[in-house]
């Protein structure tokens, strides 16, 4: 993967493209996959993903997004997000560690295991800050049997944070 992206660099400064068959070459002649195998599918799908993120700016967007929603919230209110792909879930994660810790030393800081049958399972560990509390220390991901009736939820990850 690290040689596909090296020529695909090389050839984006050497060329401009005009439409989206020089592109599609590039994965093709640096890849030991044949095109005509489904495997290809997924390195050229993948190659698009990285371009569309690079292009439009999508994790910068998405942490600045997560900030504005965040000073958003009234006293008490929480802001769910689902992410779908590692990058952004670790995006999401940074941005609600950094929110909660504005102003925190690691020693202030802690997280509570409840032990109420009241709570719902999704909450039942906490990290505490002085900007917030994240009510997901680690991420909610879909059951088995949600993935049965829905195959593309599978890589869903959500992450809840509330503000003080």
């Amino acid at each position: 993967m690290v040689e596909l992206r090296r020529k695909v660099l090389i050839s984006g400064k050497s060329v401009i493209y005009l439409s989206i068959s020089p592109i599609i070459s590039v994965p093709i002649f640096c890849t030991d996959i044949s095109p005509d195998m489904s495997g290809w599918i997924k390195t050229a799908t993948r190659v698009f993903q990285a371009l569309r993120i690079a292009v439009n700016d999508e994790l910068k967007t998405l942490e600045s997004s997560l900030y504005d929603c965040y000073r958003c919230l009234a006293p008490g209110g929480r802001l769910a997000v689902i992410s779908f792909h590692s990058l952004e879930d670790r995006i999401v994660k940074q941005t609600f560690l950094n929110i909660i810790n504005t102003g925190l030393t690691d020693e202030n800081k802690n997280v509570d295991s409840e032990n109420d049958d009241e709570k719902e399972a999704w909450v039942k560990q906490m990290i505490h800050g002085a900007g917030g509390v994240i009510l997901t220390k680690r991420p909610v991901t879909p059951s088995e049997d949600e993935e049965k009736l829905n195959v593309r939820c599978r890589s869903a990850k959500l992450r809840v944070i509330q503000r003080h």
